[in-house]
């Protein structure tokens, strides 16, 4: 059954009792303690906690996890003090001291590594604690949470430091009325955070891969409660559904609502309502990153569909992109010559055209009953069938036709092409395609 822990270390210093705040709420402040973990179950772990797990070394376990650790100088006495193990038992709490080593060379921060990892069980909410954690062991706890997210199925509900140093020299500290020390428990899990940002936008310019932002968007809100008004409220949701409806049209080839553009035009509207004045300024730049990705789609753009394959291109979507390049190529032929790329009859009497296979069924001297739709396939044939555009076209239709009957085929026909050989015919074909699409630009026909 999950558990609720919280992770700590200890160090070897003779602290100074202080009142603690949480940052985010002063007015809830612990009483005087010596150690933060003490404030951090007094304010934090009110609900409870399963295990209270401490890594100690040696010297830290003699100095503060057991009762009179220090020396007093001028007696050379121990000072009497009760250690945090005892202090966290008082408060009901189960503990457990775990040891590590001084963390001095990589094989012992290692090693510290790992003996985290044991105290995580799958499932566990765990609360971290790295206030007195030394010299690596903050930025292995960056590297801690996502390993422990993946391997355990663990939830950090919060990242806390004690800055106890804002209070200034411990002589000082030491001089000051007790009602004077106060320190803030500031909580890092915005860092953690913007971390998940950051990795799921990289997603999205790597690998075209739109969930985990989506998921994001919809779960985790960035926007300052000052600026949380309605629709700001429901931009995280319009871009989560934005992003979801674009990729499910990348990944099932969805080319009509890909040429009509209202999801990327959603998608632009949610992400500038996600970015008032305050929002920090990572979060922005990682929503205009994202946004960069689909600046090039537009509402009712013919030329959202060469992008589209693009897209498909870059992300190695190969089947999705050699489907839509074959279908947006009958669709610019039309569109070239004013036709009406809506008809399906049209196009595929244009794909017959590009394929080569025109048969008598489309020659006008046809003894077949020819009803209207025919007699308009047959007029667009004897129009087009001899057009420099549509010979080029022909050229692309045909080095796609081979790669495209292999995948739909599975691979398993006789010859079948390896995926980096029909990545490069997809490659290969959108190149083509950008010249010819140069060559007779519909906007400047």
């Amino acid at each position: 059954m999950p558990r609720k822990i919280a992770l700590s270390f200890l160090g070897t210093n003779d602290y100074i009792d202080c009142h603690y705040y949480l940052e985010s709420t002063p007015a809830q402040m612990s009483s005087p303690v010596k150690y933060m973990q003490e404030a951090l179950v007094d304010l934090i772990c009110t609900s409870g906690i399963d295990v209270f797990y401490v890594f100690v070394t040696e010297e830290a376990r003699k100095a503060n996890w057991e009762d009179n650790g220090h020396i007093d100088r001028a007696s050379q006495t121990p000072k009497p003090n009760t250690g945090l193990k005892n202090r966290l038992l008082q408060r009901g709490i189960e503990v457990e001291a775990i040891p590590i080593n001084p963390g001095f060379s990589e094989a012992e921060i290692w090693a510290i590594f790992e003996s985290i990892i044991e105290c995580i069980q799958t499932g566990d909410e765990v609360i971290l604690d790295i206030t007195h954690a030394f010299r690596s062991l903050p930025t292995l706890g960056t590297i801690l949470i996502p390993y422990c997210r993946t391997m355990k199925s663990a939830q950090f509900s919060g990242i806390y430091y004690g800055a106890f140093e804002k209070l200034g020299m411990a002589q000082d500290v030491l001089g000051m009325p007790m009602d004077q020390r106060k320190a803030p428990i500031i909580n890092l899990s915005s860092f953690v955070e913007l971390m998940d940002w950051s990795t799921a936008a990289d997603h999205i310019i790597r690998f075209g891969s739109l969930a985990a932002f989506a998921d994001l968007a919809k779960n985790q809100n960035i926007i300052p409660e000052a600026d949380q008004d309605v629709r700001v409220r429901g931009a995280g949701k319009g871009l989560a559904e934005a992003l979801r409806t674009i990729e499910g049209a990348f990944y099932t080839v969805r080319g009509k609502e890909i040429l009509e553009g209202k999801m990327f035009a959603k998608l632009e509207t949610n992400l500038k309502l996600l970015q008032p004045q305050t929002l920090k300024s990572p979060y922005s730049a990682l929503l205009t990153k994202v946004a960069q990705q689909f600046s090039a789609f537009t509402p009712n753009n013919l030329m959202n569909g060469l992008q589209a394959v693009a897209w498909c291109k870059d992300n190695r979507l190969t089947q999705q992109g050699l489907t839509l390049l074959r279908e947006w190529a009958c669709i610019y032929v039309l569109e070239y010559f004013g036709k009406d790329s809506s008809q399906q009859h049209l196009k595929e009497a244009t794909s017959s055209m590009l394929s080569g296979y025109v048969g008598e069924e489309f020659s006008p001297n046809s003894k077949e009953e020819q009803s209207e739709k025919r007699q308009e396939e047959i007029g667009l044939v004897a129009e087009l069938e001899q057009q420099q555009l549509v010979i080029d076209m022909q050229k692309i239709y045909e080095s796609i036709r081979d790669p495209r009957n292999d995948i739909n085929h599975a691979g398993m026909k006789t010859m079948a092409s390896s995926a980096s050989k029909l990545e490069e015919k997809l490659r290969a074909a959108y190149e083509e395609m950008l010249k010819v699409c140069a060559n007779y630009p519909i906007n400047e026909k």
